[in-house]
């Protein structure tokens, strides 16, 4: 049983997508492989001033996603075999990280993923064990400042061997 509070953000649940509070989460069991990260038009993390930002891929699991495309950007986080690491799929001219996907793995496999399906909204992981990870969400409203997100969710993920589900 969860706790009520960590769920209180979350308001409709589905097969394959967590739509919590107006904005949705793409939680995805993954089979070992990484996707490619999608190509972004305008990706900034070539341009000089860019370069460098976001976290040098240190452990295998960083650096799987960097050969896919992907950024890792935070700090990674474990809990037994469990590694949790948010990576984007570019960077805005303001070398902002755009598209941040946390991704799950278990014993170096990839196991699963979760994506805002708003490109600038930023989650924020927080592993409370090997097998139970809470992502939080600031998301822009239609009348917020770019500085300024005014909307917040949350969603719990429970790890398993071989792929991840949401939790009601």
């Amino acid at each position: 049983m969860m706790n009520s509070g960590v769920l209180a953000g979350l308001v409709l649940l589905t097969s394959s997508v967590a739509v919590a509070s107006g904005n949705e989460f793409q939680v995805r069991s993954l089979a070992g492989k990484v996707p490619a990260a999608p190509h972004d038009p305008y990706d900034s993390r070539d341009e000089g001033i860019c370069k460098g930002e976001g976290s040098a891929a240190d452990s295998a699991e960083e650096k799987v996603l960097v050969g896919a495309g992907w950024i890792p950007f935070f700090a990674t986080q474990q809990a037994g075999g469990t590694r949790v690491v948010t990576a984007a799929s570019s960077q805005d001219g303001q070398c902002r990280p755009v598209g941040l996907t946390v991704f799950v793995f278990r014993d170096g496999r990839a196991v699963g993923m979760i994506r805002p399906r708003e490109s600038t909204a930023v989650p924020e992981p927080s592993l409370k064990n090997a097998g139970a990870l809470v992502v939080n969400m600031d998301y822009w409203g239609p009348d917020d400042a770019h500085c300024c997100p005014s909307k917040h969710t949350s969603i719990v993920v429970v790890i398993g061997e071989h792929g991840i589900t949401h939790s009601e």
